[in-house]
């Protein structure tokens, strides 16, 4: 059977963009993000007894930096009181723009009052900050910032931080 030479060409310039679809390995949604599904949960960080969840808001907080450019906003307190009392704040800003969430973590990691600190791999930015007692650690995924701060010298900060970086990739 003869294959005429405009079906090899056709058959090969399908497959090289079906590979080049597939090369870059990101996905590129449209999709809004779901902020309370991709917040810090009690199940992140491993601890015994474990973490519940205090409160939640999803108003923005008075007062906050470039509110007028947050879109969206969730809050977490999560709280382990029967044991440690250990308490970490885990806040998501969903901003206007890119541009708008690199000024938002900048002005997240500085708090004249703590200090720089090694910070965990996640997001494209981060910074982490620690002053006695406390661990926060702020990144930016796209255009969500968060930030993520603890008592008990930080206790799961950084577990936190890999897991909700981990579903904002998803």
């Amino acid at each position: 059977m003869a294959v005429r030479l405009e079906q090899i060409c056709l058959w090969l310039g399908i497959g090289i963009v079906l590979l080049l679809a597939g090369c870059n390995g990101e996905t590129v949604t449209n999709e809004p993000v779901s902020l309370p599904d991709v917040s810090c949960q009690p199940a992140d960080v491993t601890a015994v007894p474990p973490f519940t969840v205090g409160s939640t808001h999803t108003a923005v907080p008075p007062e906050t930096f470039l509110a007028d450019q947050i879109e969206n906003y969730y809050g977490v307190q999560l709280v382990e009181n029967s044991l440690t009392n250990t308490t970490a704040y885990c806040d998501l800003f969903e901003m206007a723009d890119e541009e708008t969430a690199v000024e938002m973590l900048a002005r997240t990691c500085s708090v004249s009052q703590m200090q720089e600190a090694e910070p965990p791999v996640v997001g494209q930015e981060v910074c982490a900050l620690e002053s006695t007692g406390f661990r926060m650690v702020n990144f930016r995924q796209g255009r969500v910032v968060v930030s993520i701060l603890a008592d008990l010298d930080g206790f799961g900060v950084d577990e936190w931080a890999v897991a909700v970086n981990g579903r904002l990739q998803q």
